[in-house]
């Protein structure tokens, strides 16, 4: 029997160009975005689940970054407007064809994907994802719809998948209770056990499995030397590695101006995840990009109140000037 992911993935590449999914995160959309790489039709991924919309320089770093990621170089560099990223792409896509191009969340900017579709002519592949239906797609020719019929696990499905881990009976409730949406039955499966923890029970294996592999997911991240996606993945599942990516990452966000994303996943990573010199130095750095450092003014100040840390030390004198802030450029020089 054909695994889920097996028969949603060749319904989506067996349908005629252009693709769209109209449906949630819940539904495994990234997964199955993800599992259309294939090495003779590189993936060309434009994810704007996360981009700012309205700045047309950010759809153009987005959609640079894509083409990084896929074809292992750019074809330009950032700081382009998206105008001129569809230009180029489209001055390309010749030389490169075949190629895949989805884009995700693509509800912010439904025009990119009007763009796109002339753009991509057979034997090139488009697909598309949107978290709800836009009238836009309707004026694409040829435009096929996954729904959620084919997006939905059946128990079958969800019993071969789970079964090592759930009896059948509770793997079956909570397919029937999510609706069959991947996601949401994984969660209820990890989330929904009731009673004391018991040692060696899934919940804990699952943990550890979760861990080891969120580590080897960040191994791979660097191996390919993608420290952006590296470091965020970090903050969100292995925190433990956010310092060994911190500065590369760093480096790649000021390189792109993506401040406001930079400042806010170092927000919310874990403090005990930011007590080192370089974290501090990258922290403030941020803070400063966003004219937020006063917010954390002082817990930089009790840094360096036990830590020479010159690089900190010269950057926060540049903060402000005050009595302070001269005895810090002083001791940082």
């Amino acid at each position: 029997m054909r695994t889920w992911f097996e028969r949603v993935r060749s319904t989506i590449l067996s349908a005629p160009s252009p693709v769209f999914i109209v449906s949630g995160e819940e539904w495994g959309i990234p997964r199955l975005v993800a599992g259309l790489r294939d090495p003779d039709q590189p993936l060309i991924w434009i994810d704007l689940r996360e981009a700012d919309c309205t700045d047309a320089v950010a759809i153009g770093n987005a959609i640079s970054e894509a083409i990084r990621r896929g074809l292992g170089s750019s074809l330009f560099g950032l700081g382009i407007d998206v105008d001129y990223a569809l230009a180029a792409l489209e001055s390309f896509v010749p030389a490169l064809e075949p190629l895949t191009v989805a884009v995700t969340a693509s509800e912010k900017r439904p025009d990119l994907v009007t763009a796109l579709d002339k753009i991509l002519v057979p034997p090139n592949r488009l697909v598309i994802q949107s978290a709800t239906h836009c009238a836009e797609f309707d004026d694409v020719p040829g435009a096929n719809f996954v729904d959620q019929e084919v997006l939905r696990i059946t128990i079958d499905e969800a019993v071969d998948l789970f079964a090592a881990d759930r009896p059948n009976d509770e793997i079956a409730l909570a397919v029937e209770a999510t609706r069959g949406a991947i996601v949401s039955v994984e969660q209820k499966l990890m989330l929904g056990h009731s009673g004391s923890d018991r040692s060696g029970g899934v919940g804990e294996r699952i943990g550890a499995a979760l861990r080891q592999g969120a580590s080897g997911v960040v191994d791979a991240l660097i191996a390919r030397r993608r420290w952006v996606e590296a470091f965020e993945f970090a903050v969100d599942h292995a925190p433990t590695r956010i310092a060994e990516v911190l500065d590369e990452a760093g480096n790649s966000y000021f390189e792109q101006g993506q401040f406001d994303r930079f400042w806010r996943y170092l927000s919310g990573a874990p403090r005990w995840a930011l007590r080192d010199e370089q974290s501090m130095y990258w922290f403030f750095n941020a803070a400063m990009a966003v004219n937020k450092w006063r917010t954390i003014l002082p817990q930089v100040d009790r840094y360096l109140d036990n830590h020479e840390a010159p690089d900190l030390r010269a950057l926060r004198a540049t903060a402000e000037v005050n009595d302070r802030s001269i005895v810090e450029a002083e001791r940082a020089h």
